[in-house]
């Protein structure tokens, strides 16, 4: 008996009016953890337990983006003009980080980081401030704009 092929998470898009499938992605190596779509629904970010963050643009049906955190990704959240996807994950035993990318190009905006805790995260509806829970340093930061 040969090897087995290993077992890959996918992800189904289905239209919710006959749940018919319209996208299939899967490109991730383990199990989804977090599913997010951006505000307008162009867009589909989503995690695994392996560390890897995918954000899709669904009017092309392709990956814009493709980051691995060394050792676990914890969150994803969209700017509320949907130009822009804020990311959490580790980057090594006890530190977290907050990178915020341009999704039409796939350039990091910016990083904030190392933080002390597991990160959640949201941004204000302006897109202007990102938030996380705790006293620690980091609280919020302006966001910078994705067309700059």
């Amino acid at each position: 008996m040969g090897e087995e092929e290993p077992v890959r998470s996918g992800i189904r898009v289905c239209r919710a009016e006959d749940a018919e499938v319209v996208w299939r992605f899967d490109d991730h190596d383990d199990n989804v953890e977090t599913l997010r779509f951006g505000p307008h629904g162009r867009w589909l970010a989503s995690t695994d337990t392996s560390g890897r963050v995918c954000a899709w643009d669904l009017a092309r049906g392709e990956k814009t983006l493709d980051h691995r955190y060394p050792r676990q990704a914890s969150g994803v959240v969209f700017t509320p003009d949907g130009r822009a996807l804020a990311t959490s994950g580790s980057r090594g035993a006890s530190d977290w980080w907050v990178d915020l990318w341009a999704l039409k190009d796939q350039r990091s905006l910016s990083s904030l980081g190392p933080l002390p805790s597991r990160l959640r995260l949201a941004i204000s509806l302006d897109g202007r401030w990102l938030a996380k829970p705790g006293v620690s340093r980091g609280a919020c930061y302006a966001a910078t704009d994705a067309d700059k």
